[in-house]
């Protein structure tokens, strides 16, 4: 994966090429939260995710530093 738009898109590339249902831990101002993929739009910076502690999380991916997958 690679980030095609510059650093400030980065983590939405990577996110746009993940498959829904993909484990990851997502960093928000270097918090890791562990979550799994649900959605996320190609042309607008909204990125959905579920976890069983928080139920449905939609974020802007733009505001997240980092994601880790888990191997």
């Amino acid at each position: 994966m690679s980030c095609s738009k510059g650093a400030k898109r980065c983590t939405c590339d990577i996110l746009h090429n993940t498959t829904p249902g993909r484990s990851v831990a997502l960093g928000f101002d270097g918090v890791p939260i562990s979550t799994t993929t649900a959605n996320s739009c190609k042309n607008n910076p909204c990125a959905t995710f579920v976890n069983s502690t928080t139920g449905v999380t939609i974020a802007d991916c733009r505001k997240i530093k980092f994601v880790a997958f888990s191997p």
